[in-house]
């Protein structure tokens, strides 16, 4: 926690932000300054006795605005404290479906590169885009901080400064504030590794200029072991959420700053404490990092992405976590490329890939990724991850879309992959938005709207995404077939099944024998899941009207074509759900 009773951002006389300190007491004698200037300056009032913060290049923000905005969202958060505040197991019992992009490339003005729209004018295009899609948040690439490097040097960024190819931080504010309104949320991407300068950032104490980075400016030597740039790192992330009103921060690179010996070299099994290439510093940093988000809001995310093995990140720092509030899963991610671009013949040596995620899916609270991280790099769209011709890369794109969104945990997917773009995302280049003009494109993109909206409908998918009670495998082991079901629940006695064929064959009457040793009082009078009869509510394929699904002898039989999947409720209590356009599931 911070060593300072309170705090507020204020300008100076130059427009730029500053803010003032309260500092705790015993901790300083008269009140602190954090300042952004555009150069370094010698203080002269030795009463303060406070620190002063100063950022490399300058260019902190130079626009007395920042602090000044009129919002309109008031209704978008108090829905966010009623649904997002975290009850007391911290379980997030909500939908959580993110569409991650990259405002400079995901439309340009005419679909020239490097043209770009200004922030209201994205907002006019992506919120009826989202509201359509059925996605519940957007995730913003590169909006916080300006790069003012090229290279081996873009990571230099002025903090408090929004992208300002888009418009100003007023125009960002009502970028958010649009959204808030419409009834999306927004989260940033605050990228701590890209906090680098060629001078560093310096703070000063008691007269003193000490360099908190290292000489060379590397990232992997940032000098945490200082309290005031620890400070310095926290009050950065809460003047975002503060004063931009985002739903949550996405911190980026976090085992870089955990592992920094280990450079690019990582060995994501190390995940102790008491290993010597851990950096207690940014342990200590982001404990104190989200003890101070959970105390000032309690209704943000702090979602972490981190690739190790690591042990309790999402844990309370009170019970020895770092207090994230989630984690990308990147584990079950690259498990699940492997299996999907592998041959159906050779699948079955891979089956684990798709069943071993549930060994730790609730050791921490996931969200799980569509994508790795070099989400601009060659060959990185889902589509052309699966394997085989045209129509079975899509076949197999929609089971991979329908496992993902039933799988326990949050859900994030990137711009593009919803209409299955195959060439690779430019930060330069304007999504392309032609491939919808293709059947197979345009069917895919309807198809995902289609899930997206089955997955908000229904909360057996998002009610209780971290623990076994909304979790029960019906078959996990039948890898000669390359099958897999399993039953996803709601805290009130709801279920939805869940069946997947991931061979290259159809499945003709497979025999699957339900769990039978809990009953469903709520849903159908308390019968046994043998009991109950069955019917598909939401498929890969056209079989909302077919015999894939038949009940014999108190058995359930189903029936599957390749690449396939099928999710199915009791026929008795079942909810109403979306009318889906049949057209939707051919390429």
């Amino acid at each position: 926690m911070l060593n300072v009773v309170g705090f507020e951002f204020i300008t100076n006389a130059d427009s730029f932000i500053m803010i003032r300190l309260r500092p705790k007491v015993g901790k300083s004698k008269g009140s602190g300054f954090m300042t952004a200037q555009k150069s370094r300056i010698s203080s002269s009032c030795k009463s303060h006795q406070g620190i002063s913060l100063e950022g490399a290049n300058g260019g902190w923000g130079a626009c007395s605005s920042a602090l000044d905005y009129e919002w309109t969202d008031a209704e978008w958060l108090k829905y966010r404290e009623r649904t997002v505040r975290q009850s007391d197991d911290f379980a997030y019992c909500m939908p959580l479906n993110i569409y991650r992009l990259y405002l400079g490339s995901w439309q340009t003005r005419g679909g020239r590169d490097r043209e770009y729209l200004s922030y209201g004018e994205i907002a006019e295009r992506l919120v009826p885009y989202i509201k359509q899609m059925g996605y519940t948040h957007v995730q913003l690439m590169g909006v916080l901080g300006i790069k003012t490097g090229v290279g081996s040097k873009a990571s230099e960024k002025a903090l408090y400064t929004p992208d300002p190819k888009h418009g100003s931080p007023c125009d960002l504010k009502g970028f958010v504030n649009r959204l808030h309104c419409a009834g999306i949320g927004v989260i940033a991407e605050w990228d701590i590794i890209g906090y680098v300068g060629t001078d560093g950032v310096h703070a000063r104490s008691d007269m003193e200029s000490v360099d908190v980075f290292g000489e060379d400016g590397r990232a992997d030597l940032l000098d945490l072991s200082r309290e005031e740039t620890r400070e310095y790192l926290i009050l950065n992330a809460v003047y975002w959420l503060e004063k931009y009103h985002f739903d949550g921060l996405h911190v980026s690179s976090v085992e870089r700053l955990l592992y920094p010996e280990l450079g690019g070299e990582l060995d994501w099994s190390i995940a102790n404490l008491d290993s010597p290439a851990i950096n207690g510093c940014a342990v200590e940093l982001f404990r104190g990092l989200n003890e101070e988000i959970r105390a000032r809001f309690g209704d943000v995310l702090m979602i972490a992405e981190e690739s190790t093995a690591w042990s309790r990140l999402t844990d309370s720092v009170a019970d020895g976590g770092l207090g994230f509030s989630l984690k990308w899963n990147v584990g079950w991610t690259n498990d699940l490329f492997e299996y999907v671009q592998t041959d159906p013949i050779f699948r079955k040596y891979l089956h684990g890939k798709l069943s071993y995620s549930m060994t730790s899916a609730f050791s921490e609270k996931h969200v799980l990724p569509a994508f790795r991280a070099d989400v601009f790099g060659e060959g990185c769209s889902l589509i052309e991850r699966q394997f085989g011709q045209l129509e079975d890369k899509f076949k197999g794109l929609r089971v991979f879309c329908m496992y993902m969104m039933s799988h326990p945990g949050k859900k994030i997917s990137f711009m593009g992959d919803e209409y299955g773009q195959f060439s690779h995302r430019s930060p330069d280049k304007q999504l392309e938005w032609f491939m919808t003009d293709f059947d197979n494109h345009k069917s895919f993109r309807d198809f995902v709207g289609a899930l997206n909206d089955f997955y908000l409908r229904n909360d057996e998918f998002w009610a209780d995404d971290f623990s076994w009670n909304g979790f029960r495998w019906v078959l996990a082991d039948e890898s000669e077939r390359n099958l897999l079901a399993f039953e996803r629940r709601n805290r009130s006695g709801g279920r939805l099944l869940c069946v997947f064929n991931f061979s290259g064959v159809d499945v003709t009457d497979y025999l699957l024998t339900l769990p039978d040793d809990i009953p469903y009082p709520d849903v159908d009078g308390g019968a046994r899941p043998s009991d109950t009869e069955w019917e598909v509510v939401f498929s890969s394929e056209d079989y909302m009207n077919s015999n894939a699904v038949r009940l014999i002898g108190g058995r359930l039989k189903v029936s599957l074509s390749q690449r396939s999947g099928i999710y199915l409720a009791p026929r008795r209590g079942m909810k109403a759900f979306a009318e889906i356009k049949t057209d939707c599931f051919r390429a």
